[in-house]
């Protein structure tokens, strides 16, 4: 299966025509355009979206709108480690998104990190 990684700066590897969105990092306090090469995705693709961590989910929706651009059938979106205390995974579950984290961490009455005990769901609000 081919894998594509979306570009946060220029690259020489990246023709002029390219997919394009803004992503706020949260992390780096400013906006990041990714790119992504018109000639590695089109409208007969079908992508499963994989990132490390999931927060405030704007890398995903960047990710998600790149898909859209070309349009790819997202078929859904991995992530390694989702960060039930912050909004990202409601908001890509709300965009209809079949979401499926390997590790699900939410902070408890004292500020503790923990896993959470609540286990996610999908669009179709089945546990994942």
């Amino acid at each position: 299966v081919p894998v594509l990684f979306a570009k946060k700066s220029e690259a020489k590897n990246l023709s002029s025509g390219t997919y394009v969105s803004d992503v706020y990092s949260f992390t780096k306090g400013k906006i990041f355009t990714i790119r992504v090469d018109k000639r590695y995705i089109t409208s007969d693709d079908k992508i499963l979206i994989v990132d490390d961590f999931l927060a405030n989910g704007r890398a995903m929706v960047g990710l998600i709108d790149i898909a859209r651009q070309a349009g790819a059938a997202i078929i859904g979106a991995g992530i390694c480690i989702e960060k039930a205390f912050q909004e990202g995974g409601k908001l890509i579950r709300e965009m209809g998104i079949d979401l499926c984290s390997l590790a699900i961490i939410d902070v408890d009455d004292n500020g503790k990190l923990i896993f959470s005990e609540t286990p996610a769901r999908n669009k179709a609000g089945e546990v994942t």
